[in-house]
């Protein structure tokens, strides 16, 4: 949550991108994830919001992505989630571009550690301890821009973060906005 506090501070650059010599813009999107090691089998949703920036084949972002899992009924839900820098190249054409990046974050998340209680009366929610966690990781991104108009797109974002606590990836539909050429 912090992360994503932090890139909407940023993103004044994105109303900025027009006036500016580089070109600038803001992508968010949703779709599946899933991490590693997670073992709850429950469905894992994937969001990403990133400020993006470039000109020619260069491409800058700093990026939060994460996965959460969907469950009503136990707390705390499972999530691992990043902000990061990643320098990437991308690739244009006459209505958009792909892209592919890398970079370092700083990843943060939740593990459910040992089974305290249950509560409720109509629905049940089992109470776990929560055991946080912080490391390092390596981004990547690969996306793909459908932008036939110059200060909006959409986007297809494959996602994902290699970390020794729990690496995490997902695919999202992406929404941006800025001047992207």
């Amino acid at each position: 949550m912090r992360s994503w506090i932090v890139l909407f501070i940023i993103s004044p650059l994105v109303i900025a991108g027009p006036a500016m010599a580089v070109p600038t813009w803001v992508s968010l999107g949703f779709g599946p994830g899933t991490a590693s090691s997670s073992g709850s089998g429950q469905a894992w949703i994937g969001s990403r919001l990133a400020v993006q920036w470039g000109k020619g084949s260069t491409l800058w972002t700093v990026a939060s992505a994460g996965c959460s899992e969907i469950d009503l009924f136990v707390d705390p839900l499972e999530s691992v989630g990043d902000m990061g820098v990643l320098y990437g190249k991308r690739w244009s054409g006459p209505v958009g571009y792909i892209s592919a990046s890398a970079g370092l974050a700083l990843v943060n998340g939740m593990r459910r550690g040992e089974y305290r209680e249950s509560s409720g009366v109509w629905f049940i929610t089992s109470h776990y301890e929560k055991d946080p966690f912080v490391t390092v990781g390596v981004p990547a991104n690969v996306q793909l821009v459908l932008a036939p108009i110059k200060y909006f797109g959409l986007a297809l974002d494959l996602f994902g973060n290699v970390n020794p606590e729990r690496s995490f990836g997902g695919a999202t539909v992406s929404l941006l906005i800025g001047k992207m050429r």
